[in-house]
């Protein structure tokens, strides 16, 4: 069956539709992304017939249509055909994702219902990054150890104190957050175990950040009524 992810921006939607076209049938295929959000009718029907062969033949892998809430009306229709087409249906692998409960926009009107139908045969929820923080350590030493080879670092790990915030932490932008943060404080490190007052000083900046960018989005609200 085609996979809904739905969960948040940034909690590794797309790391998880790929890790599901490694585990299966189709990992030696091919994996296609199409982003959904601003795309238009003309583009969607150019990406059809300029990768038909990935997109519909027998030797298609995975296709992962990425923020299919962002779909817009003119769009909807091109993708229900596209769906249901007896070749997709028999050929690929179809992989959704969303950060708005899809239920939502087809009651408040602004998706088709049958495209929602068709977006919601299986739906695999992605939880927030603060609601298991059981996880955190474990993905913050695998980004260290990536980091470390792209900068030419040797941190081994994190002190008792940096490890409780880590968990601790609320994390709005979830694994796209985390992964900013150690990338940042690994450029600055210069000993061999990240402390607690290092992660200090990059976690408040990211508190200014989002209060920054919160005030802006406040400053920006445009009265259309005027």
């Amino acid at each position: 069956l085609p996979v809904l992810l739905y969960g948040e921006k940034g909690v590794g939607k797309l790391h998880i539709a790929y890790a599901m076209h490694k585990e299966s049938s189709k990992r030696s295929r091919l994996f296609a992304e199409i982003e959904c959000e601003n795309l238009t009718r003309q583009e969607f029907k150019q990406i059809l017939e300029k990768y038909k062969n990935i997109l519909y033949g027998k030797e298609s892998g995975t296709v992962y249509l990425k923020n299919v809430d962002c779909l817009c009306s003119e769009v909807q229709r091109d993708v229900i055909d596209y769906i249901e087409h007896p070749s997709v249906r028999r050929n690929v692998r179809l992989i959704y994702s969303t950060t708005n409960s899809i239920e939502f926009l087809v009651e408040s009107g602004i998706m088709m219902k049958k495209l929602g139908a068709l977006f919601t045969e299986l739906v695999l929820p992605i939880p927030p990054l603060r609601e298991r923080p059981g996880c955190i350590e474990g993905i913050a030493d695998m980004m260290l150890h990536e980091y470390n080879m792209v900068y030419g670092k040797q941190v081994v790990g994190f002190d008792g104190r940096a490890k409780k915030m880590l968990m601790e932490f609320h994390w709005p932008g979830n694994i796209n957050q985390l992964k900013r943060v150690i990338s940042s404080i690994i450029v600055y490190c210069s000993s061999y175990r990240i402390s607690g007052e290092e992660l200090k000083k990059q976690l408040e900046q990211e508190v200014q950040l989002e209060k920054s960018v919160l005030s802006k989005e406040e400053a920006f609200q445009i009265d259309l009524k005027k």
